[in-house]
């Protein structure tokens, strides 16, 4: 990841990261139906996830602890084989008397429903009050910022100009899987 793409993200959490006595990071990012089945045969995708918030935790000089779990209740029966859901980590942490819990949905750049309702109003407010934690925190995801367009936009324009269909990883992607596509 690169320094721009970094700093995009920066002001949304260097702003929580100010709050008195907050106590853990969790990042979290999406998975779906298939995530078993693509990762066992060599998606990169958790790899991937896992890099980017290396590198957003190495920019903050690893300020706070954190922890990559991973979010859905959709499809809930997929974690194990990508790590601890997010909600089974807040229950954790409350358990450990963690208090102030900052979620950064590391793999979103949008707000949708599963950041909206999922994160802010079901962790948030039911899970939060049910476990005595005294603060649960979501990053905003850089949605309609200047930095994030420009960047989306530049790294849009490389691509086309580099007249190539895709990026030389997608064929590494899944070493495994049958399908090509």
């Amino acid at each position: 990841m690169g320094k721009q793409q970094i700093d995009i993200f920066s002001p949304y959490f260097l702003e929580i990261t100010k709050l008195e006595n907050l106590q853990t990071y969790i990042s979290s990012s999406y998975t779906n139906q298939h995530s078993c089945f693509v990762i066992n045969r060599g998606d990169p995708y958790p790899a991937e996830v896992a890099a980017t918030v290396q590198a957003v935790m190495q920019s903050l000089n690893f300020s706070n602890p954190y922890r990559l779990v991973w979010q859905s209740k959709v499809y809930r029966v997929f974690h194990s084989c990508l790590g601890c859901a997010t909600d089974d980590a807040i229950k954790g942490l409350a358990k450990n008397n963690r208090r102030q819990i900052l979620l950064i949905p590391i793999a979103f750049t949008s707000n949708h429903i599963e950041t909206l309702h999922e994160l802010d109003i079901e962790y948030d407010g039911h899970l939060a009050k049910s476990f005595g934690i005294e603060m649960i925190r979501r990053c905003a995801s850089p949605n309609d910022s200047p930095i994030f367009i420009k960047a989306t936009a530049d790294i849009a324009h490389k691509h086309l100009q580099s007249k190539h269909r895709h990026t030389n990883k997608l064929p590494l992607r899944c070493p495994g899987c049958v399908n090509a596509s």
